[in-house]
């Protein structure tokens, strides 16, 4: 795909870059097509091929094509959450929080004198030994994009063909939608009422499909300017199509504040791409067909946005199937908060949520509520502490700088950057990051962004720069002579 495109400074993808991408392709459809990669096949796996990451940094660092001269301490800060992880989980190991204990035939967790709070404790260490090794290695193969990549080639491929997944994933889910099947694939039976596609979760889906709706659009307008009119071709109709096939799967299995988030990322999109091929069509002559109908799109959005802020008054955010009261959210929240409280810096441990909760729970609740936080920001600060959540802002924070110090924000990564918010505020009221794809998407596509403009700005001033010199160096025109 792309093969008559410009990428970054004229380079071609090496080696290296070839064996990430196919890296980074495996592991987005192993989590996608696993469950959303909640299935222990595929978390085990997710965690051991992730390991690949440092093993390419590594051969990065020791191969003389393009690598910059200091990569080490880049590298290591970039590794800052991995650190804080392993060093937390490791210093737990000494400190358990809870033991297993039998009465009258039943095991029940008993609360063990805890250290100061200035002590990390762990909970069921041999369950989060799993879990950190999984987060690792998942979130350093992500890392690589903001090293590695010298050609733009490495992340449209990339992007294209996990977006076009998700939309294939959307296809299936739709089909099982109104087909009215009751298992996974018409054949993996599931106790929820409320799965789609692959994914177990519904709100995992929504939040998965609003990430790569927004890369579909960005893409679609990164067609447009590298291909102007031409750009309806098989990778732009696939775009095309997956995004409308993911956007409707989040109408039809969403909630309101997906409904919300999606149609704001899919109006920026929308009118990303419009914007585009208005632009490419006062410069080059072509079809005004797919800028006005995008723009007709956008608008629609829109509306659709104002509707759901405006009309709907059923709670933002449904689980398994049913729309608890807002006493219970709110419960559920304050007895989160209580436990982070407790142990405000280090938290209770990695995977320590289930049992810790048990002791700050203040009403009865069934198991799909006390299973995890109604929120991944309370949740990682009660499991890891303001250190351990901290740590998570840092490459996160370095990644934006990184768009912001750029000369310019290229235009078709508007959408992409809406949806990577989008994540963001999902993170406050829900739980995506507990869905490895999304983890991993969330990721691979922020620091694609922030590298993938930094190829793109580069590229431009190298254009500019060029045009300059053939400017200077053009001879100037005999000024015209006049005949008495």
């Amino acid at each position: 795909m792309f093969e008559e495109e410009h990428h970054g400074l004229n380079l071609p993808e090496t080696v290296l870059e070839v064996v990430q991408r196919l890296l980074w392709i495996a592991l987005g459809c192993i989590a996608a097509l696993g469950a959303g990669g909640n299935i222990d096949w595929a978390r085990a796996t997710l965690g051991a091929f992730g390991f690949l990451g440092p093993i390419l940094i590594a051969a990065y660092h020791h191969s003389p094509e393009r690598r910059p001269a200091s990569l080490v301490k880049p590298y290591l800060a970039l590794m800052l959450p991995c650190w804080v992880v392993l060093i937390l989980f490791l210093a737990g190991i000494l400190h358990p929080a809870f033991a297993l204990q039998q009465f009258d035939g039943r095991d029940y967790w008993e609360l063990l004198p805890l250290p100061s709070s200035w002590m990390p404790v762990s909970g069921q260490w041999d369950v989060a030994i799993l879990q950190v090794l999984f987060v690792v290695g998942l979130y350093a193969s992500t890392a690589n994009a903001l090293l590695i990549p010298h050609s733009r080639l490495v992340f449209a491929r990339t992007w294209v063909t996990l977006a076009i997944l998700a939309g294939f994933l959307a296809f299936l889910g739709l089909a099982q939608y109104f087909t009215g099947a009751e298992n996974i694939l018409w054949m993996i039976a599931i106790r929820k009422s409320r799965f789609f596609s692959t994914f177990p979760n519904a709100a995992h889906w929504c939040a998965f499909a609003i990430l790569w709706m927004g890369v579909s659009l960005g893409l679609a307008s990164w067609l447009v300017r590298q291909r102007s009119w031409r750009w309806l071709s098989l990778e732009g109709w696939s775009l095309l199509i997956s995004a409308a096939l993911l956007i409707l799967s989040i109408v039809i299995v969403g909630d309101p504040l997906y409904w919300l988030l999606g149609a704001i990322v899919a109006a920026i999109g929308c009118f990303s791409l419009a914007w585009q091929t208005l632009s490419e069509r006062q410069s080059r002559r072509g079809p005004g067909l797919p800028a006005i109908s995008s723009l007709c799109a956008a608008l629609l959005f829109l509306v659709a946005a104002l509707l759901t802020v405006t009309l709907v008054h059923a709670p933002w955010i449904a689980y398994n199937g049913n729309r608890p009261g807002a006493d219970l959210h709110a419960g559920v929240m304050a007895d989160t908060l209580a436990m982070w409280q407790a142990r405000p810096l280090f938290g209770w441990g990695q995977s320590s949520f289930q049992i810790a909760y048990t002791f700050f729970q203040q009403a009865d609740q069934e198991a799909g509520y006390w299973s995890c936080a109604r929120s991944d920001l309370l949740q990682s600060l009660a499991e890891n502490g303001l250190v351990g959540t901290l740590a998570w802002c840092f490459p996160a924070l370095w990644a934006f700088w990184r768009i912001l110090r750029a000369r310019r924000l290229a235009s078709f990564l508007y959408a992409p950057l809406a949806a990577l918010a989008a994540i963001l505020v999902l993170a406050l009221a829900d739980f995506p990051f507990a869905c490895p794809a999304v983890f991993f998407g969330f990721w691979l596509v922020l620091f694609s962004v922030a590298r993938w403009n930094e190829i793109d700005d580069e590229t431009s001033k190298s254009t500019e720069t060029i045009r300059r010199r053939l400017d200077d160096t053009r001879p100037e025109s005999p000024a015209p002579t006049t005949q008495s």
